[in-house]
């Protein structure tokens, strides 16, 4: 069996391929981007949402690359949702002009560079600690319980939800469910670095297979997608993390089935969503199959009919809503002056202590009322999300956009700052890993991505305790037997 080491040696063999491969993507999508994009201004704008989205990776990797690359990996996705839309030309088939579309990738360019100098500032100059034996780690042996544990725990928790088996719990359904996908998208990162690693044996291998398939299918009978492809790109960011190198197979066949689920996605919430909520009134895990081969279908029926394709792939991205955000205030729509943002620490509180409280999405529902999105009924069925560039802008404009840029690259970097040099599955690097599951999901408005995030660390930090005092105790028995 392999033996775990820090994060420095796995990292620095091959991290220069990191700046090579950064430098290279870029070059060649500007290449690219000379023959597809239409306008000068679109071209420029382009090449500012891709450049700074490169810089992060590249400064990981220059550095040593001794820690849990989040800021990278969150400007990976924000290449994503900002870049490749400009690079497809979805905002000037939606009616923007080419000097509006530039505005908005200045705005974005901004929030990245900003963001990975206040991240920079907080590493720059920091040497590598050494391992310790003072650090708690996993073993070969605790990695694979602690794995079988998030994905049952995750598999355990969609299921009772379904069957309504979790009422009783009350106001403490957040809190439970906090620790449950906390642990699942945990377990899924420690999947792909166990795969990358070859620490799993034929067996287990095949059972944590399984396991993360039903987990992912699980996720998405409710008919949403972000929380699938979280524990997707989570299995993904630990392979690669560990090998420095893409499962390209995996990822392309996750994108497709993706694609095509989104793309009817809509026709389906429409048949199967009660009309009063955004989620179904009953599932049953039996009827699983049949409704997954359904959406498949649907979803193939709407890409065979080109328009609608299109119209899934454009709305799998910010840049249009930046733009309509950007469009509207301040000329039209007043900024909100910070009142999205007044309400975090209200919505930090658990539920089991303030049952009252507002809703976890109080502060997208006051975004998306104020600027005529939907209707405050509408908050009730569906949800638009913004992502924290467009929210930062919509209370202050530009100075909200820089000043968010800076406590967004702050907060990335001290929880980066957490894995330097640790053992991967040291309490430090897990916490870092869960906290860059939480920050690459750029439809979050802040308030979301605080509460998830304050959420998501002290269920993992408790968990690694709990499972390191189990191990503890089974030692100690075995030695006194």
């Amino acid at each position: 069996m392999k033996t775990l080491a820090l994060i420095s040696p796995s990292f620095s063999r091959q991290r220069k391929n990191v700046t090579r491969l950064a430098v290279a993507a870029v070059a060649l999508s500007m290449v690219l981007g000379l023959f597809v994009i239409e306008s000068t201004e679109e071209m420029v704008a382009y090449s500012l949402v891709a450049l700074g989205c490169a810089v992060p990776a590249i400064l990981w990797s220059e550095t040593g690359g001794n820690r849990i690359p989040v800021m990278p990996s969150v400007a990976t996705i924000y290449f994503i949702y900002y870049a490749i839309p400009i690079f497809r030309g979805s905002a000037s088939k939606a009616g923007y002009e080419p000097s509006e579309i530039l505005n908005a990738a200045i705005m974005v360019a901004l929030f990245l560079f900003v963001s990975t100098i206040s991240w920079w500032l907080m590493l720059v100059g920091r040497s590598s600690q050494s391992h310790s034996s003072a650090i708690e780690t996993l073993s070969v042996s605790h990695l694979e319980k602690l794995m079988f544990l998030g994905l049952g725990l995750g598999n355990l928790f969609y299921v009772a939800q379904y069957t309504g088996a979790l009422e009783w719990l009350g106001a403490s359904f957040g809190f439970i469910r906090a620790i449950c996908l906390t642990t699942a998208t945990i377990a899924c990162f420690l999947f792909g670095h166990a795969h990358a690693q070859g620490l799993l044996r034929t067996r287990n291998w095949l059972a944590a297979v399984i396991s993360l398939s039903f987990l992912i299918l699980l996720s998405w009978a409710n008919l949403f997608l972000v929380t699938g492809m979280i524990y997707c790109l989570a299995a993904v960011f630990g392979y690669t993390i560990t090998r420095m190198q893409v499962p390209w197979r995996f990822l392309g066949a996750a994108l497709a089935v993706v694609m095509i689920l989104h793309a009817g996605k809509d026709e389906m919430r429409t048949k199967y969503w009660s009309p009063s909520a955004s989620y179904r009134n009953e599932i049953s895990v039996l009827q699983l199959p049949s409704l997954m081969a359904e959406w498949v279908s649907t979803g193939i029926t709407a890409i065979a009919s080109g328009e609608a394709f299109d119209s899934a792939i454009d709305r799998a991205s910010l840049i249009n809503l930046l733009l309509r955000v950007q469009r509207l205030a301040p000329d039209y729509v007043p900024f909100l002056e910070g009142r999205s943002y007044y309400v975090i620490p209200e919505m930090t509180v658990p539920r089991f202590i303030a049952p009252e409280k507002i809703s976890s999405q109080a502060a997208m529902n006051m975004l998306n009322v104020h600027f005529g999105f939907q209707t405050t009924e509408g908050t009730q069925t569906t949800a638009i999300g913004w992502g924290v560039v467009a929210e930062a802008y919509a209370n202050f404009g530009y100075i909200g956009v820089f000043g968010i840029a800076v406590l967004f690259g702050l907060l990335i970097g001290f929880f980066e700052r957490l894995s330097d040099g640790r053992p991967l599955l040291s309490l430090p690097s897990l916490v870092a890993i869960t906290a860059m599951m939480q920050f690459i999901n750029a439809e979050a408005d802040g308030g979301g991505l605080v509460t998830t995030l304050l959420q998501s660390v002290i269920a993992i930090s408790l968990l690694f305790w709990i499972s390191r005092l189990v191990s503890k105790k089974t030692t100690r028995r075995s030695q006194a037997a």
